[in-house]
């Protein structure tokens, strides 16, 4: 454009108008696209809730479907919450009557009552899983009243310290041991011997991720977490 009424100057301005627009639409891009993410994951986590809660329902409907454990005693350790309440009440559902087994007595007894009003056998045997002696004991108790243990589930654990390893003290050290080694080795041995006297059973380990792949400040949970994999 030869315009002499257009300067250098003009076009400068005009230059300066156009980046501000440019970033604009960027911007409005940008949001429209989290827009677009946040509620697409929003839409997938209520869907993965819905067929959760579906195959929950056809779960406690068609469970004899699958297999049958009338008849059979499971214990179940950490069984207060999370994966060792869920599986205590799965494994009801199958038809098991099952031993719930955790450090508080408290805690048990509601997951022993949500299990029962559903029409199913539950027992509560409070149990520290780092104590050799407790672990005896229970075993003791069970055989007195001619009980024998046919699946174990191995789920309690403990991580009491989250840091640095060259900072951790010897008390953690011993009671991540305790409870996440020595307790299932010993709750497996016992489990085991009367296993073997009957010529059948099942022993599960519960770990996590943390046994294949160690986190962050979490050294020594993971060592022992490995050993249950």
């Amino acid at each position: 454009d030869r315009s002499p009424s257009r300067g250098l100057g003009d076009v400068y301005k005009r230059q300066e108008l156009t980046i501000p627009v440019r970033n604009l639409v960027g911007l409005i891009i940008a949001v429209a696209v989290f827009v677009w993410a946040y509620f697409a994951v929003e839409e997938r986590l209520n869907m993965l809730e819905h067929v959760t809660k579906i195959l929950d329902m056809e779960m406690k409907m068609n469970s004899e479907k699958l297999f049958d454990l009338s008849g059979k005693l499971a214990l179940i350790t950490g069984a207060s919450r999370g994966i060792g309440a869920e599986a205590a009440k799965t494994l009801a559902r199958f038809g098991a009557r099952v031993i719930l087994s955790s450090r508080k007595r408290e805690a048990l007894d509601g997951i022993a009552q949500e299990i029962m009003e559903e029409g199913f056998e539950a027992a509560v045997r409070p149990c520290h899983n780092g104590d050799l002696s407790q672990i005896n004991s229970l075993f003791e108790e069970l055989d007195r009243e001619g009980e024998s243990v046919d699946i174990l589930v191995n789920n309690a654990a403990t991580n009491p310290y989250f840091g640095p390893a060259v900072e951790m003290e010897e008390a953690s050290w011993d009671k991540t041991f305790e409870v996440n080694l020595k307790g299932p080795f010993f709750m497996s041995q016992q489990a085991a011997k009367r296993m073997k006297q009957k010529g059948a059973g099942s022993i599960i380990n519960v770990s996590s991720i943390n046994g294949r792949i160690p986190m962050h400040k979490q050294s020594i949970y993971s060592t022992t977490d490995c050993s249950s994999h």
